[in-house]
């Protein structure tokens, strides 16, 4: 298991990333913003173009809850990713 925190979208080290999927067969994709049109749709897009064959397993993304953003605090820590739900909502 790797774990690569590109920090900015803009330069995207997309081949850290590419690196990754290749020595490991596999990629989870943990974002807070929502699922459409997000970080994690467009490094999902760029794995698929440019290493599917290096993938042993779908590509997961772990996005935000496509809800209405809450302004109450409790609410609004569970629609986000956290670390305890990363395995229950990702599925692995």
């Amino acid at each position: 298991m790797e774990i690569i925190d590109p920090r900015t979208l803009v330069p995207l080290d997309i081949d850290a990333i590419l690196t990754s999927v290749a020595k490991t067969g596999r990629i989870l994709i943990v974002d807070e913003a929502y699922p459409v049109c997000s970080l994690a749709s467009e490094i999902a897009a760029n794995v698929a173009f440019r290493s599917l064959y290096d993938l042993d397993a779908p590509i997961r993304r772990l996005n935000t809850v496509p809800v209405t953003h809450p302004i109450s605090p409790i609410l609004e820590k569970a629609m986000i990713p956290q670390v305890k739900t990363l395995s229950r909502r990702s599925g692995t």
